[in-house]
Formats: C-alpha cells, sequence, structure tokens
C-alpha cells in the first residue's frame, strides 16, 4: 500500500484548485395527469415531491457548487420553470409552495405524453 491512500481530503483553499462557475443541474419532472392520477394508487406524485424535497435540503448551503433548476413537463408543454436559476427556495414556505404549484399543474395538464420533447430541450 501507497501511503496517500488514507489520507484525509481537506477543501483546498488553493483559487487554482476551485471551480470558477458553479456546476448546473436541470431536473426536469413529469406532470402529467397521470401522476396526480395514480398518485392514488402507487403514490407516485407524492414520491416525486419527496425527491425534490431531498433536492432542496441536499444543495441547501452550496449554492456557490451548484445551480439547479427545477422544471416539469406535460402535454401541455415542457418548459414550466418552478425553480430559476440560481434562485432556489429559502424558506419552508418557499418551498412547500412549488410542491403546490407542481401538484397543482400535474392535476390540471392535458393527457398526453410531452417527455421526448422536454428530454430535448433539457439537453
Amino acid at each position: 500500500g501507497d501511503q496517500n491512500v488514507f489520507r484525509r481530503r481537506i477543501d483546498s483553499n488553493n483559487p487554482a484548485l476551485l471551480a470558477s462557475k458553479p456546476k448546473r443541474l436541470l431536473i426536469a419532472c413529469d406532470l402529467s395527469p397521470s401522476m396526480a392520477v395514480y398518485d392514488r394508487i402507487d403514490d407516485r406524485l407524492r414520491r416525486l415531491q419527496e425527491a425534490i424535497v431531498f433536492v432542496f435540503e441536499s444543495f441547501a448551503g452550496f449554492t456557490q457548487k451548484y445551480e439547479y433548476m427545477i422544471t416539469g413537463y406535460s402535454a401541455a408543454g415542457f418548459d414550466y420553470v418552478f425553480v430559476p436559476w440560481a434562485k432556489p427556495p429559502r424558506s419552508p414556505g418557499q418551498r412547500l409552495a412549488v410542491l403546490e404549484r407542481m401538484a397543482s399543474h400535474a392535476r390540471g395538464a392535458p393527457s398526453g405524453d410531452g417527455t421526448l420533447s422536454a428530454t430535448e430541450w433539457a439537453v
């Protein structure tokens, strides 16, 4: 064994090693009516909302390293922005408002699939 294998990692203060721009993540969520309809059967919309809460909690305090945008897609369109770039919800009330808007969109969207157009737009 190499002695360097078990050395502890520390955050470097060397400006050359720090990223100049934060990494950007786009999270596209399926908000078609089936998410709301079948939520009663298998809790798919609730599980999506829980995953979004995990995103909120995971990236809290890391705004220098990561930026994220949360969008939703359905047959009505593919570019519904719920959380814009570099403006994450800060308070629990703001986070709840995002989740409620997502659920409201899923309940009111027309039937159909927008997955391919949303994927093309996101990439």
